[in-house]
């Protein structure tokens, strides 16, 4: 009875971790547990820890359309990374390789141990700009017999 109880709270813990980690690395090291009609105690519940990733990608502005960002993921528990699944949906098992992206945006990767631990990690690109502004310079028609004014207006598309 009481290995089911640990399980039922393991299992109850990792879902709360998992639903809480979209985006970081969470670990809980206890938790306080109630039973209807219990008093409040506090129970160390081993919780396996996530993966960890480590993106290295140019994080400048940039007029390049493709970035590449060089992926590793780690277990902190020695445990075996058995899946990753990348932004557009493949899944692999290798833990170090590069991914390339095109454009701006969020490239969340997610990565599971041996152990059904499970860990996120996002790249966000957002200074990709492979479009050149217009320069529009406008003066005054005819002789003024002065110094000119000039307005110059910058768009950036």
């Amino acid at each position: 009875m009481l290995k089911q109880k640990k399980k039922s709270l393991k299992a109850l813990l990792l879902s709360t971790a998992l639903l809480l980690s979209v985006g970081v690395n969470l670990s809980i090291e206890s938790a306080q547990v109630r039973a209807v009609g219990s008093p409040i105690g506090t129970i160390n519940v081993p919780v396996e820890q996530a993966p960890k990733f480590n993106l290295d990608y140019n994080k400048n502005w940039t007029n390049e359309e493709r970035i590449l960002i060089k992926v590793t993921v780690k277990s902190p528990v020695n445990k075996k990374i058995s899946h990753i699944w990348l932004p557009d949906g493949q899944v692999t098992n290798v833990t170090s390789f590069t991914y390339s992206v095109v454009g701006n945006g969020v490239y969340t990767f997610r990565a599971m141990d041996s152990g059904g631990a499970q860990g996120y990690a996002s790249a966000i690109v957002d200074k990709i700009d492979t479009k050149t502004p217009v320069i529009k310079f406008t003066t005054p028609s005819g002789w003024l017999n002065k110094d000119p004014e000039m307005k110059i207006e910058v768009i950036n598309q």
